[in-house]
């Protein structure tokens, strides 16, 4: 119609600008125009027909009520009426604020009426500085309510601003200076600025974290480092944010240092229980000689049952204690898998409790299989497995124990009929300190580390150990898988046979402990050997310079000084670089066994020593002793 071709032609001197938005309506808030901004605006295209949008769908409605009264007072008869409303353009989440002009165009007899609405240049950028005013007042919000340090560097890495700042010292006072001007410890400021100047430098971000010390208070943060660049793109300098996570890095060193306590704790736990055990065996030792032909020797037989068995409940502890610190550490080497399995299944070993237990069956087809691994790890995992095995199954059930042989593995199974583990337990059992229930409601016994030391032992050679049970009273199954890989058969030099009744020694025997030293001397003098007695380091220390013994035999914790200092003392004579010195201890974590060998000990037994390996080594070095 003529009167939309003359408001076309108003339009036309705008059309072609991309800074303002211009419409034009019909009287039914129909979009009948809109220049090319417009149709960006409203998601449409050169070629769309804009009648399809309705003015109140673009507007926020909260904001229809105002426009309303806004259209009413331009049928009225007002020319122009400014509003700042919020309206939302296509493919964008969140509604712009704009302040848009309505103006009347013409008024026709048939009561249609045009409406031009345009933003132009200057609204787009209030608007534009309005979403900056917004951004920055959020961020200034968020910087203040939180421990943020918020900062900006030149290229010579002086501070061009910085909001709180962690020295405490005013924004202003910090301007123009450098991490060395700024930093209370010189190596600090050396690393940090290490670090700006990789990011100035490569021109990538950095994330670290780094202490920084204020008045002898240590804080902790996470630093984000980003080059700044302009237009061009060249690196003009670096923006970088910190968080305080102070808070949380001492709690970690808390929880650490706990960690650290509680190791230390059962160290110590473990050598205060093996110190009575020790003399308990040697005692049993000496009195099963003497009463092998009498009743009593059942009565020993288990109180020999029951010390091993608290050296056992030990042994898992301290095992705990080193996994959790990953410390311990596999003696891999080759040895023969199946010979190993019939051992942990020998019928002695096997019915070595004393008690009624459930039959045991062994099934492999394979006659050797040699395995590179810890033979004495593996072996602990096949007798936690058929302890389980034997105490979960009645004497009417029964045991298998099955390995097979494949191409790549080895899977060891320990199946049994016993009370089974239902379905929600398959993976709790493998958690420290868990157990399973009994269907009696009676304690199963130990401690609730041999399934989980198991299944880590597993891990740690490249295996895994699991578990599988159709239920409760139906039985259940253990499979112990292992990388398996051809290994050559070590060439295992002739055994020197060791008579029963070796060569006599001269042993010095360093104890604090009395008891212990009594059995001890008691049987080594039973075993043949001449033995003198010392109650702490020092008097060990000047015993071994006037005896001049073919062996010393020494605790490690004594008073005076320890047998680690003993030790290296007698390594520092001339006469006592050839003595065979062996450490009787309770201590048998990790790092006590690295000071044995950085001392010079000969061997490192831990208490209750194992008499049989304890009498092997006398027996090797009952050859005569070259001293000087």
């Amino acid at each position: 119609m003529k009167k939309e071709k003359v408001a076309r032609a108003v339009l036309a001197a705008i059309e072609d600008s991309s800074d303002s938005l211009v419409g034009l309506l019909d009287a039914a808030g129909r979009v009948v125009f809109a220049n090319p901004a417009g149709l960006q605006f409203l998601g449409l295209s050169d070629c769309d027909e804009p009648r399809s949008v309705d003015w109140g769908q673009l507007i926020a409605p909260a904001q229809h009520e105002q426009v309303s009264e806004a259209v009413s007072r331009i049928v009225a008869g007002e020319k122009r009426l400014d509003l700042d409303l919020y309206m939302q353009a296509a493919r964008e989440r969140e509604p712009r604020r704009m302040r848009l002009r309505i103006s009347r165009a013409q008024h026709a007899a048939d009561d249609e009426a045009l409406w031009l609405i345009w933003a132009n240049e200057n609204v787009l950028r209030a608007q534009l500085e309005e979403r900056l005013r917004l951004t920055s007042e959020r961020l200034e919000q968020t910087l203040d309510g939180g421990s943020i340090l918020a900062f900006g560097h030149d290229l010579d890495l002086r501070i061009k601003w910085v909001r709180n700042p962690t020295s405490g010292r005013s924004p202003e006072s910090l301007i123009g200076l450098t991490d060395f001007e700024v930093l209370e410890k010189v190596e600090e400021a050396e690393q940090i600025t290490a670090y700006k100047r990789q990011v100035l430098d490569r021109g990538e971000p950095l994330k670290f974290e780094q202490s920084l010390t204020f008045g002898n208070v240590v804080g902790y943060y996470d630093y984000l480092l980003t080059p700044e660049r302009d237009a061009e793109g060249r690196v003009i300098g670096l923006l970088g944010i910190a968080f305080d996570i102070t808070e949380r890095r001492l709690a970690e060193m808390a929880l650490r240092e706990e960690q650290r306590r509680k190791d230390e704790f059962i160290a110590l736990l473990g050598h205060e229980l093996r110190g009575p055990l020790a003399p308990i065996r040697n005692v049993l030792a000496l009195m099963r000689s003497d009463l092998a032909d009498t009743p009593h020797r059942a009565h020993l037989a288990v109180i020999n049952r029951q010390t091993g068995y608290m050296v056992r409940l030990i042994d898992d502890l301290l095992d705990l204690s080193r996994m959790s610190r990953d410390q311990i550490r596999l003696k891999l080497q080759p040895f023969d898998l199946i010979q190993l399995v019939r051992a942990v299944a020998d019928p002695g070993r096997y019915f070595a409790a004393n008690r009624p237990t459930a039959p045991l069956r062994f099934d492999t087809s394979t006659k050797t299989l040699m395995f590179d691994g810890d033979r004495d790890r593996i072996g602990q995992i096949l007798g936690n497995l058929l302890s389980n095995a034997r105490k979960f199954t009645p004497t009417q059930g029964s045991i298998a124990l099955r390995v097979q042989v494949e191409p790549h593995q080895v899977q060891i199974t320990v199946s049994d009929t016993g009370i089974g583990i239902a379905a929600q337990d398959t993976a709790r059992i493998f958690e420290r300190f868990e157990q399973v229930q009994r269907p009696d409601g009676g304690h199963s016994g130990g401690l609730g580390l041999g399934l989980y030391l198991s299944r880590r032992l597993a891990e740690l050679h490249g295996g895994r150990l699991e578990v599988e049970s159709a239920g409760l009273g139906l039985g259940s199954s253990f499979h112990l898988t292992l990388p398996c890989r051809p290994v050559e058969q070590p060439v295992v030099p002739a055994q020197r046979v060791m008579p029963e009744a070796t060569a006599p020694l001269r042993v010095l025997l360093v104890d604090d402990h009395r008891d212990t030293v009594d059995t001890m001397s008691t049987l080594l003098s039973v075993w043949g050997h001449t033995v003198q007695c010392a109650e702490d380091g020092l008097q060990g220390l000047a015993a071994a310079q006037s005896m001049r013994p073919d062996v010393v035999i020494l605790d490690v914790d004594m008073p005076g000084i320890d047998g680690f200092e003993m030790t290296r003392r007698i390594r520092a004579e001339p006469w006592g670089r050839s003595m065979r010195l062996l450490a009787l201890t309770g201590f048998s974590q990790p790092q006590h066994l690295a000071t044995s060998r950085e001392v010079g000990l000969d061997a490192h037994l831990t208490k209750p020593a194992d008499l049989s390996r304890l009498r092997a080594l006398l027996g090797e070095w009952s050859a005569p002793v070259q001293r000087l």
